[in-house]
């Protein structure tokens, strides 16, 4: 849980709506494919002037910087929020990017579209938001310190709630009492009483949606359906998404389908998300485990061939490589079990 902000360009003037509905469009585009936007790199280099090694993940983080291919995600620690909003707004006026700010619904304007900065009045109420939330979770592991980790869970989830809070899936829905168990014995899986006929077919329907996040909205409830003919013939068309979250959404929706007629379509994706493609480490993590998934259940020889695969397509690690890309680079071989 972190206060959010979106940094992106712009070239005109827009009203509040006109923005929101950009931050719309964007949905969840990682650069790992195709780099990003350029107009975003006088922004990044007043933001790692400010916070040396922030691109590295090094030194002093008060923040989760995140260079998508037309944005950028900034989910900063709690602690330093009145300090990075200020840094950001500063920052972005004098480069030409916008800044949109969730939690105020406030946007934020470039010179010349705007005649100064973004200020960081008003997120004082969030932080406070956030600080009570904090010390309803303390207390709740507190009460439970010496028990076992479900009711330490559930001893959290009661403070929570008694202090006014609501708890929601990263699926999108909120985690009621009588939902508690069966989300925790399946995170990433839609509680079953949700999955009826009727919202089956909204899910599917708003997966042709125009508005990105409309779609990835429902593209992540679908992934987490049970095995159903009409949920995995939506997902399949979208292995060929060039947006690397609808397409690594799907493969994960379709290994939970565990159909293994789906296994050469999730082979191939792995492969145009790596290297050996133009993609990156990281973006084969994003469906490497949906693929293996799927190759178990093939049997050893399908095992063995993706890992031969994922290996040559992967190709060596340069000498060069930057502290992450060295870990996506350990954590494939953890995933193919490889020392």
């Amino acid at each position: 849980m972190t206060f959010d902000l979106i940094v992106w360009p712009v070239d005109r003037e827009m009203s509040t709506a006109d923005a929101l509905a950009e931050v719309e469009r964007f949905g969840a585009r990682p650069s790992f494919l195709g780099g990003h936007d350029k107009r975003l790199d006088a922004f990044i280099e007043a933001f790692e002037a400010r916070y040396p090694g922030i691109q590295r993940g090094q030194g002093d983080l008060p923040c989760e910087f995140d260079v998508m291919r037309d944005h950028i995600f900034l989910g900063i620690s709690w602690s330093r929020v009145e300090e990075v909003v200020q840094v950001v707004a500063e920052a972005a006026w004098r480069t030409g990017v916008a800044v949109y700010d969730p939690q105020r619904e406030a946007v934020g304007l470039p010179a010349p579209f705007a005649g100064a900065p973004m200020t960081s009045s008003g997120v004082e109420p969030h932080v406070a938001t956030a600080e009570r939330a904090f010390d309803a979770i303390e207390r709740g592991a507190t009460i439970a310190a010496d028990d076992d980790a479900a009711t330490i869970t559930d001893a959290v989830s009661n403070e929570l709630r008694a202090s006014g809070f609501r708890q929601s899936s990263p699926l999108g829905f909120e985690i009621t009492p009588d939902l508690e168990d069966e989300v925790r014995a399946d995170p990433t899986g839609m509680p079953s009483s949700f999955q009826t006929p009727e919202k089956k077919a909204e899910l599917i329907g708003a997966v042709g949606s125009t508005k990105p996040g409309e779609r990835h909205r429902a593209l992540i409830q679908l992934a987490g359906w049970d095995e159903d003919d009409e949920v995995a013939t939506a997902l399949r068309p979208l292995l060929q998404s060039d947006d690397v979250f609808e397409a690594s959404q799907a493969a994960n929706g379709l290994a939970r389908q565990a159909d293994v007629t789906d296994l050469p379509a999730l082979v191939d994706l792995v492969r145009r998300m790596s290297p050996s493609d133009g993609g990156t480490c990281e973006a084969m993590l994003l469906v490497l485990p949906a693929a293996i998934d799927l190759a178990k259940m093939a049997g050893p020889v399908a095992v063995d061939g993706l890992r031969e695969r994922v290996i040559l397509w992967r190709g060596k690690l340069p000498a060069s490589a930057q502290p992450w890309h060295a870990d996506a680079y350990r954590a494939i071989d953890a995933l193919l079990d490889r020392p």
